[in-house]
């Protein structure tokens, strides 16, 4: 559930995402930067078939490839502590280079699919510095410590 109100004044899903994946979860960051409450209900039920609708548009390949490209604009658009951002920076190569001494190709075109949509990230980036009241760090630790609590 959320409210319309807020849920106007983040923007919505961002298009950057689209197809499918990270939108909720962009969403859901975006607030607690700006110091709103995200609240998860351990007791709640949700029945959701994994892919049932998804499967009849894009194939499976296409869907690890676009949920791959989205972690990238993901970090890109919303991780804004420096230290962190550089931490991405200098990984990034170090995964792409394991993935090539393992022949994998998964997040080698994720990332030049990500190149495409940076522009749109990086402007979303700028925007998002506007509106953050707190650090990742903050957050992530947020997240972390009330993880701890599901099962």
């Amino acid at each position: 559930m959320v409210d319309r109100k807020r849920y106007l004044e983040l923007g919505g899903f961002d298009n950057l995402y689209h197809p499918l994946y990270y939108e909720e979860i962009d969403l859901s960051y975006r607030a607690l930067k700006r110091g709103w409450e995200v609240h998860y209900e351990p007791k709640s039920i949700a029945y959701h078939k994994v892919q049932s609708t998804i499967t009849k548009q894009e194939k499976k390949r296409s869907i690890e490839l676009i949920s791959a490209r989205n972690n990238y604009l993901f970090v890109w658009k919303n991780i804004l502590d420096p230290s962190l951002t550089l931490q991405f920076i200098l990984f990034i190569p170090l995964f792409l280079i394991r993935d090539l001494f393992k022949l994998k190709s998964r997040f080698w075109v994720a990332f030049f699919m990500a190149l495409k949509r940076m522009p749109a990230a990086l402007k979303s980036r700028k925007e998002e510095k506007l509106n953050t009241l707190f650090s990742d760090y903050e957050i992530l630790r947020k997240i972390n410590i009330n993880s701890e609590y599901r099962t």
